[in-house]
């Protein structure tokens, strides 16, 4: 699994960069590519989140280019070297990400999009929220099978 972590950390890297900050950037500030990425998603997928940009949203953003982005480059590093400190991390990383995303979903179940667009919107945003949960589930399990093993030491 840890190979498809890191995986995951490094495209959803390069998303938070390419896309996901043209939320919150000033548009001098965005690159022509990211506008183009971010009118594309809006175009053909209809997305009431980029359309609205609510503030809920651009603070989840926020946090994501400022906390996530760096834990994706440290988290795939420390994934790749077997760094079992980055358990911890990539436990609250989860839990975060997928109560964040969580909300995205919501919010697209009761926009005013006919049932085929919100399928669609589905589809693209079930991932971000089933990895990270299913993150948390397995860094959950490691983390309770170090302490069991440490306490069967003492």
């Amino acid at each position: 699994m840890d190979t498809f972590y890191i995986v995951y950390f490094v495209v959803h890297f390069c998303i938070s960069i390419l896309i996901d900050s043209a939320i919150v950037l000033p548009e001098s500030l965005t690159h022509p590519l990211q506008k183009m990425l971010l009118q594309t998603q809006i175009t053909q997928n209809h997305d009431p989140l980029l359309v609205d940009k609510p503030v809920w949203l651009q603070t989840f953003v926020w946090v994501e280019i400022f906390l996530q982005v760096p834990f994706f480059a440290w988290a795939a590093y420390a994934l790749a070297k077997k760094n079992k400190k980055a358990y911890i991390a990539c436990l609250i990383y989860g839990v975060e990400a997928s109560t964040t995303t969580l909300g995205c979903l919501g919010e697209v179940a009761m926009c005013s999009l006919d049932m085929a667009r919100k399928a669609k919107l589905f589809a693209i945003y079930f991932p971000t929220f089933l990895i990270p949960l299913y993150m948390t589930y397995d860094f959950g399990t490691r983390l309770c099978r170090i302490v069991g093993e440490k306490s069967k030491l003492e």
